[in-house]
């Protein structure tokens, strides 16, 4: 992380590159916002979507067993979720008083993905879009990557929000919830 001020100086304007700090949480959560916008867009996070897909063989959603090759599987980032990370990187700045950037916080965003500092789990489109509206719980031991990396690593800034959020859906109780293994081995007119 750099500590170092870039001011662009135009007559008697001055523009800084990086910041210190927020008006308000509205400027706060746009951007933040921004930054999980940037990150996605990379050809870097792209690559990593395709790495975690091809190399290391996560292209088969991990409750229904379906293949890439049967319909789209996506990337869900569990139990923190890309927003929880980018937030915990501009924390970790703010606290430790280092001026930033959108371009620094991606980068440290797009490292911890790099690393396999990150919770992921691949999931079919519809069955992403059900857990985002609620109406799924995703076992525990479906996620892959070192998902506690910035729980249990001395420094990182997190809100007690998401301590306790990720304490929620990591409850090992959440492993029960992989019942869509079941519809698919069970015999159709069973009961």
């Amino acid at each position: 992380m750099s500590n170092e001020n870039t001011t662009l100086e135009l007559g008697q304007f001055t523009l800084d590159l990086k910041r210190n700090g927020f008006n308000d949480e509205k400027e706060v959560n746009k951007f933040i916002k921004a930054c999980v916008r940037i990150a996605r867009s990379t050809p870097e996070y792209r690559d990593w979507v395709t790495y975690v897909k091809d190399m290391l063989g996560f292209n088969t959603c991990m409750f229904t067993n379906e293949t890439a090759d049967e319909l789209s599987i996506e990337i869900h980032h569990h139990p923190l979720t890309l927003y929880d990370l980018v937030s915990i990187t501009i924390n970790t700045y703010l606290t430790n008083k280092i001026s930033f950037s959108s371009v620094d916080i991606v980068r440290e965003v797009l490292t911890l993905h790099y690393t396999d500092h990150v919770g992921y789990i691949p999931m079919v489109t519809s069955l992403h879009e059900k857990y985002h509206n609620g109406f799924l719980t995703i076992p525990p031991k479906f996620i892959q990557g070192v998902w506690n990396y910035l729980l249990v690593t001395p420094g990182y800034a997190i809100n007690e929000d998401v301590l306790v959020r990720t304490k929620e859906l990591m409850n090992p109780s959440n492993n029960k919830f992989d019942n869509y293994n079941n519809w698919q081995t069970s015999s159709i007119g069973e009961e």
